[in-house]
């Protein structure tokens, strides 16, 4: 560990140290006040369309990727994102259903059990609208075993909408504040 004191500030007793892994920590009278880390960020999104059980909350099967800086969320097995660096995450997910006149709703799962609840929304075909729900929370990870999925239950309909260019079903996340 090389450490580094400074009085470039003009504050007496700041340390700024990296310790080979890429973080750097800054210390001030041996308390550490700040630390920039590595920042997991990713966009994922469902390129087709993919059925579902009405009434059942299903897996979203995200499997394809925007960008995902850490390589941390897995398109090809588990759909989830299980982050390398504890801290606190913003997650963000939207669904879209196939089929007008539908109903559903959209859970964030973090290890396996219900951690929130989205949006709830009914179309209906005189709008021309697809059906389509919205989830953002702040969730804590402990950067090792944690991991967040996004679950789809529609209550009417067949199928949860994918597309192309991933403007219908997506996830996205970014560490906000390392722990």
């Amino acid at each position: 560990m090389a450490l580094i004191n400074t009085t470039t500030t003009g504050i007496q007793g700041s340390t700024f140290y990296a310790d080979g892994t890429g973080d750097l920590t800054i210390q001030q009278n041996g308390q550490t006040i700040n630390k920039i880390t590595k920042n997991p960020t990713f966009r994922v999104f469902l390129n087709t369309n993919t059925n579902t059980t009405n009434d059942v909350f299903t897996k979203v099967p995200f499997n394809t990727k925007v960008f995902d800086t850490e390589n941390c969320f897995d398109v090809a097995t588990n759909f989830r994102f299980t982050p390398n660096v504890a801290g606190y995450y913003q997650i963000n997910g939207a669904t879209n259903t196939i089929n007008a006149n539908t109903r559903h709703v959209i859970r964030l799962y973090k290890n396996g059990s219900s951690d929130s609840h989205g949006s709830d929304f009914i179309s209906d075909s005189s709008t021309r609208m697809l059906s389509s729900a919205l989830i953002s929370n702040i969730v804590y990870l402990n950067g090792s075993t944690d991991y967040v999925e996004l679950y789809v239950r529609q209550v009417s309909g067949t199928g949860v909408y994918g597309s192309a260019t991933g403007e219908y079903t997506w996830m996205s996340g970014t560490l906000v504040r390392a722990a």
